[in-house]
């Protein structure tokens, strides 16, 4: 058994592994994670405990004049977090140690969208054993599966790692590479969801083989066709996002702070700086900017004016 000294710094290394190692040894780790504690590879788990679920097809009949929403998650994830306090793990007390969960930022609010008892299409990638585990979870939760776009390469497994709930330590690996036949068949199917007066959410990053460009040119599509855009990215492909004017754009500070090519902490110290940066943005043409702040709330920006929220407040901060 490690010493419960030795267990303290296991999200340490972790932490260190994801920045020294290349995308390839970080999936790598990642699976090899997920069978330290699940005793099997991914494929063994979902053949023993997800069983094979049928996607559903949700219903693509329009009964109302509501808008309909599409998320779009091009680089959808299975989130496997692992408790190391719990390792070795011991038979009959695996669930304990280690939770899987549906992921990707797209997926995250067909979810919330679900729970709040709106119909939501679910768009995007999945591909193997992860894939497959994507699926059965998001069945599971009444999320139909249906559009979603089968691909050649395997769903990404992401990392979260703690001991004992404590210094927990999050990886994020690259996703599986998409084909062109593949990104072709998505976008084809995905414009006929959709009609004038939609709602797309575009969430996540960018998976190999998509362009930087790729959330810009979606964009420029949608917008063609009378549908309204949100979209939540990060790096290059947001300020490519950005200058491709979507209606709504979602962001974190960090994320924010990386287009603005500063430091975090230099916004964290100067909240009516990031307000007048997002006001930029609106003049700009974007309709509405919110930027979550983790412990220090939200920011949205709108119509020449920012509005904070925290401990469900709100105020306004400039006019």
């Amino acid at each position: 058994a490690m010493a419960r000294v030795g267990l303290r710094t296991i999200p340490g290394v972790y932490k260190h592994l994801g920045d020294v190692l290349t995308p390839e040894e970080l999936v790598r780790l990642s699976t090899t994670t997920f069978a330290l504690f699940t005793g099997m590879s991914s494929e063994e788990f979902a053949r023993q405990h997800m069983h094979v679920v049928a996607s559903t097809q949700p219903s693509l009949e329009r009964t109302d004049k509501l808008p309909r929403v599409v998320t779009l998650t091009v680089n959808t994830s299975l989130d496997f977090t692992a408790d190391f306090a719990q390792f070795p793990v011991q038979p009959g007390t695996d669930r304990g140690a280690y939770a899987i969960e549906p992921g990707g930022k797209g997926i995250d609010m067909s979810i919330a969208l679900t729970d709040w008892g709106e119909a939501v299409i679910t768009t995007g990638f999945v591909g193997g054993p992860s894939g497959d585990m994507l699926v059965a979870l998001l069945e599971q939760r009444g999320i139909s599966t249906g559009c979603l776009t089968r691909v050649a390469e395997a769903t990404r497994i992401d990392m979260s790692i703690h001991v004992g709930g404590k210094d927990q330590i999050h990886i994020t690996t690259r996703g599986p590479f998409i084909s062109e036949q593949e990104r072709s068949y998505l976008e084809a199917n995905l414009w006929q969801y959709l009609e004038k007066g939609d709602f797309l959410l575009i969430c996540g990053s960018l998976p190999p083989g998509l362009p930087e460009d790729y959330y810009s040119r979606l964009i420029s599509e949608a917008k063609r066709r009378g549908i309204r855009v949100y979209v939540d990215t990060r790096g290059a492909a947001l300020a490519l996002a950005i200058a491709g004017q979507p209606h709504f754009l979602g962001v974190n500070l960090n994320e924010f702070a990386g287009y603005l090519t500063v430091e975090p902490s230099q916004l964290r110290s100067n909240l009516n700086q990031v307000a007048k940066y997002s006001e930029e943005l609106v003049r700009r043409g974007i309709e509405i900017v919110v930027i979550s702040m983790g412990a220090d709330g939200m920011l949205m920006s709108a119509a020449g004016a920012s509005w904070r929220a925290y401990s469900q407040k709100s105020q306004t901060m400039r006019k």
